[in-house]
């Protein structure tokens, strides 16, 4: 990260506003070139899900990931190594609470079987 481009990265967005004001500042910086809007990249090239928007630094030369929030979506603005290592955690996390719901499910049948034939 450079001058040019940002200092910061958002993991997340903790209000319309707040993304507001970033992407008023994300616009001036394309209009004066300093970043350029890539293209959107297929999710199986690099890691990514849909609704995403890809930057370039023109100085830096850094790639950046905008992820628009949406309702409880806070979205955030990574550079894209990081982008993708912030979905692998999301999935995992995904992954996690989805195995604890099937594990409670089967709990609670087996529980109710059980109160069935005793």
């Amino acid at each position: 990260m450079c001058r040019d481009c940002f200092d910061k990265q958002y993991y997340g967005f903790a209000s319309l506003t707040e993304f507001e004001k970033f992407e008023e500042v994300l616009d001036l910086k394309c209009k004066s070139e300093k970043i350029k809007i890539l293209e959107s990249k297929n999710e199986f090239e690099s890691g990514l899900i849909d609704f995403r928007m890809y930057y370039k630094c023109n100085t830096c030369k850094e790639k950046f990931v905008v992820s628009i929030p949406d309702n409880a979506w806070r979205g955030y603005f990574l550079t894209e190594p990081n982008a993708i290592e912030y979905h692998e955690k999301i999935k995992t996390s995904d992954k996690k609470k989805k195995n604890g719901c099937v594990i409670i499910i089967i709990l609670i049948f087996f529980f109710a079987i059980y109160s069935i034939l005793k």
